[in-house]
């Protein structure tokens, strides 16, 4: 008795085993093939070390680009993408470039920016950004209400 309840138990555990491993066996391919069928995608060299340096209504933008000479523009986004701005690269020499923008109109606080490398032949870059200040009307009268207030002392 001992013996046919030992075997019809080894025999239950053998059979979940299969159970739960053939389910989980798949061809070897399968992941790749999802991937294969895709054209081989090109990124350019993104934008480098972006720096925001605030201004009143604007704000100027330093950033590097990469070595890449496939890179014929640079475009900024702002506002969830709904406004943009572009900014061609002309190259004097071969390497990493500074290039630099004073992105005019922001609004007064903070304001997100977003700048991907394109060229011609619809090859772009990943995204790279940066929140810049811009400064307006309120920011003037706290100074103004600071100098004031500077001046009873």
């Amino acid at each position: 008795m001992k013996q046919t309840i030992k075997t019809l138990t080894l025999t239950a555990l053998a059979l979940v085993m299969l159970i739960g491993v053939f389910p989980s066996c798949d061809d070897m391919n399968d992941i790749q093939s999802e991937y294969a069928d895709r054209d081989e995608r090109v990124y350019l060299g993104k934008v480098d070390s972006l720096k925001a340096f605030p201004g009143f209504g604007r704000a100027k933008i330093t950033w590097y680009i990469t070595a890449d000479p496939k890179i014929e523009q640079t475009v900024i986004y702002w506002n969830q993408r709904s406004d943009s701005l572009v900014k061609n690269v002309s190259r004097s020499s071969s390497g990493v470039m500074k290039d630099s923008i004073i992105v005019e109109n922001l609004p007064e606080g903070s304001t997100f920016l977003e700048f991907r490398n394109k060229n011609s032949k619809g090859e772009y870059s990943l995204y790279t950004s940066v929140t810049a200040t811009s400064w307006g009307g309120e920011f003037c009268q706290g100074i103004a209400g600071q100098e004031a207030y500077d001046h009873h002392l």
